[in-house]
């Protein structure tokens, strides 16, 4: 690797401090110059072959590493990043230059590290998703025919990177194996849904849409969630958990909901069972969402997530405006 020879050349810190200031003056520029990217890289290059020229040939295994980090690593670098920016999706400008300022930063700071340098701080370092394509995954355009998610970012390596399905009924399922990484700065996720909406595999390392399925996750080495596409247009008639019950508040108010699939109904009575209010409304398996009226004429909205536990919680909206805290608790 070319940092043992710079490391055996630059046995003094001087040189070695010249060395990395040419790499630390390309990492600010890129910093304040992004659309210069290019011409920074470039002139980087061309800095680091001077100073080797310069320096003469006092050690020719050194010096044919040296070579290699002007004519091979820093010319992958500017491959790298014009094929990230040449993308016909792709993540912006500014994110594609962090990356290759996390490139700049390891290698100057490996040979810092070794010379007893200050180190520099790399913010950059972690994989990144920053756009999908398609950005939404809708059951009813996907076949039972395999088609790419598409991933752009930047830092993906094999390893690293792991990706999950999280379903409407609480389940999840690893699907890596659908994962193929192209690049540093490119991945597809090969996706089928079958045409009963079942799990039955169509094809190895492909992840298989259903009706239950909510999201698919990127997570990264640490589990570390980086990404995630959302799923819509499930078929949700049978999939939907049923809420219908008796419920109470905290005020010892009662409410009974009725439901029949994804259409809610819901009436609030007092401790003496007089009727108080009525609310309509729709559950999607996971947020109860109701317009209610009161018998004093009060309206307003109500959005309410399902937990774990059976119980509902969220907010109520009044048509002035005021927002309330609201739980009601599942009865036995």
């Amino acid at each position: 690797m070319f940092i043992d020879a710079i490391l055996g050349f630059f046995g003094l810190g001087k040189k070695a401090d010249k060395f990395i200031g040419s790499i630390d003056r390309a990492i600010d520029t890129l910093a304040s110059q992004s659309d210069a990217w290019r011409e920074t890289l470039e002139k980087l290059s061309g800095d680091l072959d001077q100073q080797l020229t310069k320096l003469g040939r006092e050690s020719a295994a050194w010096r044919k590493e040296a070579d290699s980090i002007v004519k091979k690593d820093i010319p992958n670098i500017l491959n790298e990043t014009s094929n990230a920016i040449g993308q016909e999706f792709r993540c912006d400008i500014d994110f594609i230059i962090r990356r290759t300022r996390s490139q700049l930063i390891d290698l100057r700071n490996l040979v810092a590290q070794q010379v007893k340098l200050p180190l520099r701080e790399n913010p950059y370092n972690s994989p990144f998703v920053c756009a999908t394509n398609p950005k939404t995954v809708d059951l009813t355009q996907i076949g039972t025919v395999t088609e790419d998610l598409q991933v752009a970012g930047y830092n993906f390596f094999d390893g690293d990177l792991s990706v999950k399905v999280l379903n409407l009924d609480g389940s999840s399922v690893n699907e890596t194996d659908s994962l193929t990484i192209s690049n540093s700065y490119f991945m597809t996720i090969r996706i089928a849904k079958t045409s009963d909406g079942s799990s039955t595999s169509i094809t190895p390392k492909t992840l298989i849409l259903t009706n239950i399925t909510d999201k698919i996750t990127i997570e990264d080495k640490n589990s570390n969630l980086i990404g995630q596409v959302a799923v819509v247009g499930q078929d949700l008639i049978g999939v939907i958990p049923n809420i219908a019950g008796s419920y109470k508040s905290k005020e010892k108010l009662t409410y009974i909901i009725k439901q029949t699939g994804s259409d809610i109904s819901m009436e609030e009575v007092d401790l003496s069972d007089k009727f108080i209010s009525s609310s309509q409304g729709s559950f999607d398996g996971k947020v109860l969402s109701l317009k209610y009226k009161s018998i004093g004429g009060e309206t307003g909205t109500a959005a309410l997530n399902l937990l774990s536990n059976g119980d509902l919680e969220g907010e109520y909206i009044r048509n002035d405006g005021a927002r309330f805290y609201m739980k009601l608790f599942k009865e036995p």
